[in-house]
């Protein structure tokens, strides 16, 4: 069994950069980009914006694998985000169509009607208003503009209640993903269609890795303690399960996302 996780004296803690590449920057996530992405049915010349880009994972696949000659615009609030985003967009030549900037998604700093198109992946879990970055998203498309949301709709580790990984991962608003469809539609998008995207994996958690990781105060599970998402003892019970699922041979995961696709029907 795992020992107490506060005891260790706090390092430098879990930059919000740090959370984002952690929770979208894997092999999966990667995969759930490229397959999704492709639903907004990109076209040349047109302007997209994407909301809580992080590290640039999906403005990555948007940017430099659409094969349209698309201009877009990738958005974030946390300035250290955006600056490790841009770094690697120029160290790998895909910037030349991206513009990055620091904004609040629920305050964003455009006319109406300027995007053809707009998109979000894993944020609104954990925005503090799913609702406002949904409204300011809708309110900058262009008539008949498409948006694209992509959110967790079931995650499942074996042996794990959902209410205790949804405190210990730190999602505020973690059936968010149930609830987006009918978001979009009362904010007058038609034809919002929905696509499920399924990950499994049986592959074994690091679990000493993840401990060490809370000692240092560093990771996702750290940044849900500092953030009082939950406790210490939770961290310590989600821990035990994953360890006693390695060694009964039954460690597994499934992650199933969401991507709901609508259109702005607001009249020309």
């Amino acid at each position: 069994m795992g020992g107490p996780l506060t005891q260790a004296a706090p390092s430098r803690g879990t930059s919000r950069a740090e959370l984002v590449a952690e929770l979208c920057a894997g092999e999966h996530h990667i995969r759930r980009n490229r397959e999704l992405s492709p639903l907004l049915a990109l076209e040349e010349g047109e302007n997209i914006l994407e909301v809580g880009c992080g590290g640039g994972t999906l403005t990555e696949e948007l940017a430099a694998r659409s094969g349209a000659a698309i201009r877009m615009v990738a958005i974030d609030s946390d300035a250290n985000a955006i600056a490790s985003a841009r770094c690697r967009a120029a160290d790998e030549g895909w910037n030349h169509n991206v513009d990055f900037q620091v904004m609040d998604g629920r305050r964003l700093r455009f006319p109406d009607g300027v995007f053809d198109a707009a998109v979000c992946s894993r944020v609104l879990g954990y925005a503090k208003s799913p609702e406002m970055v949904l409204s300011e998203m809708a309110r900058v498309l262009v008539p008949g503009g498409r948006i694209l949301v992509v959110e967790e709709l079931i995650a499942v580790d074996a042996g794990v209640d959902d209410a205790l990984r949804a405190r210990v991962f730190g999602l505020p608003h973690p059936s968010v993903g149930r609830r987006v469809p009918g978001l979009l539609r009362r904010l007058g998008f038609s034809e919002v269609l929905t696509t499920p995207h399924y990950a499994f994996s049986n592959v074994p958690r690091d679990v000493k890795e993840l401990r060490e990781a809370v000692k240092n105060r560093t990771g996702l599970l750290a940044w849900a303690l500092d953030h009082q998402r939950c406790s210490s003892a939770d961290i310590d019970e989600f821990l035990d399960i994953l360890q006693s699922n390695q060694d009964e041979g039954v460690p597994w995961s499934l992650i199933v996302h969401l991507a709901a696709l609508g259109r702005n029907r607001r009249a020309l």
